[in-house]
């Protein structure tokens, strides 16, 4: 068992300084109401004089944050099961009227003694136990919500991915019987799951290149050249897909040649690049 230290000075009534081996911290108030203040917090103390009856609450400091359902991404390993996508968090709670009723107390008993107490106490079991039960109540029906948001964007995303993977494996074995409708069901969970922040989960490079090549295969050129624009202009483009791009130049019959294109992909924004596909096509799939 360690040693101990700890001091104790008046500074005026109802007004203390406490000396400890982990610091200094204020207490203000007297008998039946006191609060604390230090480097862990503040903490309020309530008891009933004479009768033993204590009751102790730490109102900031070390706590759990209203967050901590959610993984601290600095020191958690991150997972589509416990990431939050929506990036929401509840409204911390109102304690302000907590605050004016403890503050109360204290310059009640520090002034007017322990009656003031008793006449107070009152006011201060209804802010405590009903005013903040409401607030907690709030917070608890708002992390609700938030994790129900959360479990159907995972829910998306896991269904993404799996999708995704079978595209692959579908292209390399050459079997296309579902690519059509796999690829009209990745575009409707990408574009619903592209608000939030999947890019922790998903390769965009990788990706985009897959998509393109599916595209190729399903005969959506204008989508394919698409696709294999974004990777051209925003990745890292490769001869597979240089390849796809050309072909799909090709087959929407687009009278520009592939050195030119590249060239223009190069030297114009992104939003440019993708009106003039629109323009060089009349914005029409073949």
């Amino acid at each position: 068992m360690g040693f101990s230290f700890r001091k104790r000075l008046k500074i005026m009534k109802g007004l203390y300084l406490n000396f400890s081996k982990n610091g200094i911290s204020t207490s203000v108030g007297g008998p039946g109401a006191t609060l604390n203040f230090g480097k862990n917090g503040t903490r309020v103390t309530t008891s009933i004089p004479g009768t033993g009856i204590r009751y102790s609450k730490n109102l900031s400091g070390n706590k759990k944050d209203i967050a901590s359902d959610f993984q601290d991404e600095s020191n958690s390993v991150l997972t589509i099961d416990n990431y939050n996508f929506t990036g929401k968090v509840p409204k911390d709670a109102n304690k302000n009227f907590f605050y004016l009723s403890i503050i109360f107390i204290i310059l009640g008993i520090i002034f007017q003694g322990i009656k003031s107490f008793i006449i107070t106490i009152p006011i201060f079991l209804y802010v405590f136990f009903i005013q903040l039960g409401k607030e907690e109540k709030r917070i608890d029906y708002e992390l609700e919500l938030i994790e129900n948001e959360n479990q159907i964007i995972r829910n998306k995303l896991k269904k993404l991915l799996k999708k995704v993977e079978a595209v692959d494996l579908m292209l390399e074995v050459n079997d296309c019987r579902t690519l059509k409708d796999d690829m009209e069901e990745i575009k409707t969970l990408f574009n619903e799951l592209s608000k939030y922040s999947i890019s922790y989960f998903i390769d965009e490079d990788k990706f985009f290149k897959l998509m393109a090549k599916a595209e190729e295969k399903n005969q959506n050129y204008y989508e394919a050249l698409r696709l294999s624009t974004i990777v051209l202009h925003q990745y890292k483009p490769t001869k597979e897909i240089k390849k796809v791009l050309a072909n799909s130049l090709n087959k929407l019959n687009i009278n520009m040649k592939l050195e030119d294109y590249l060239d223009f992909v190069d030297n114009n924004s992104y939003t440019t690049v993708l009106e003039k596909i629109d323009e060089l096509t009349n914005n029409t799939e073949i």
